[in-house]
């Protein structure tokens, strides 16, 4: 799987890979870390990017000082999407099976805030190893010569450790900590693909003017639909 950082204000959602394309920096954000942090509303922003960087650079430590981790005083660049180009041969796509997906971290996408969701490689026993994160910002950052390319998500977690044996789907539910969102920031290297996430109803109706756009918001759990196309039957399988 091959990952692409490219211009989030392209219609199109799936395509065929016709190669890679060029970067296109979302405009608007600030590049230090503290104001880009506070321009996206996320105060642990700032905290988890150290983190992450001591984890690239020296490896997983539990409980890692603060202090311990490197300080970084570069700039940061934010991209509205990216591409996820991964082998779907059952699908009718370009040469050798190569099929390319448009994942999106943009506030404001056709008039409203669009925070895709994808299956994320973690090595654990579910899903194959796969866990759900909700994308919150896509962005990029050079350091000590290597360009970093990173998503920061909000974790949605599996309910057990199987499927649902009504519907045979994962459900998942967002995971929190201290009642806040749990989040994290990984290496775009390790998102799979896109994933599609259906709503767990219960008996009450939804209101009238009830926007899709809130959906990832206004559920507690979320069944992940492996019916969305051939490739993530196969993929979930």
């Amino acid at each position: 799987m091959l990952i692409t950082v490219v211009n989030a204000d392209d219609d199109d959602n799936d395509e065929v890979n016709h190669g890679p394309q060029v970067p296109d920096i979302a405009r608007g954000y600030p590049k230090e870390l503290d104001a880009l942090a506070a321009h996206i509303e996320q105060p642990q922003f700032p905290v988890l990017f150290r983190h992450f960087l001591h984890k690239e650079l020296y490896g997983p430590v539990d409980d890692i000082a603060l202090d311990d981790c490197p300080v970084f005083g570069g700039h940061l660049r934010v991209f509205h999407s990216v591409i996820a180009h991964f082998y779907a041969p059952s699908d009718l796509c370009g040469a050798g099976g190569m099929y390319s997906e448009r994942i999106r971290a943009n506030p404001n996408w056709h008039g409203y805030a669009r925070h895709d969701t994808v299956f994320i490689d973690v090595g654990g026993p579910a899903m194959a190893g796969l866990v759900i994160g909700r994308v919150l910002l896509f962005f990029s950052f050079p350091y000590l010569g290597k360009d970093y390319r990173c998503a920061l998500i909000h974790w949605f977690v599996p309910v057990g450790d199987a499927v649902d044996p009504d519907t045979g789907m994962w459900v998942v539910e967002p995971e929190l900590q201290r009642r806040e969102p749990s989040l994290a920031i990984v290496p775009v290297q390790s998102i799979a693909r896109g994933a599609h996430l259906i709503g767990v109803y219960d008996t009450r109706a939804l209101p009238e003017d009830f926007h899709f756009s809130d959906t990832l918001d206004a559920f507690n759990r979320f069944f992940v639909n492996p019916y969305a196309d051939h490739h993530m039957y196969e993929f979930l399988k």
